[in-house]
């Protein structure tokens, strides 16, 4: 399978962030999708001692976090990754 890098930007979700607190969201994802703060690439993300990602299931993330992954270790850098699945039923 060939892997296409997306070039994603990610944003930084305020310590603060609840519904409560920002009640013009109806949701998490209008949330990012409107605001317009500072957007960060994987090499800044990669300058950061821990990194939380979230995103709708079935964009990408744990493959992009492997492919990430991979080009790190080729670089000979250290590379941990911790994968959390949970199943609703």
């Amino acid at each position: 399978m060939n892997y296409i890098e997306l070039n994603r930007s990610f944003k930084q979700l305020p310590t603060d962030f609840s519904q409560s607190t920002h009640s013009e969201y109806s949701d998490f994802s209008d949330y990012l999708q409107l605001n317009t703060g500072d957007t960060f690439d994987w090499d800044e993300l990669l300058k950061l001692h821990r990194v939380i990602l979230i995103s709708e299931a079935g964009s990408g993330k744990s493959e992009e976090i492997r492919q990430t992954s991979i080009k790190l270790r080729a670089e000979g850098k250290l590379v941990n990754s911790l994968e959390l699945c949970t199943s609703f039923t």
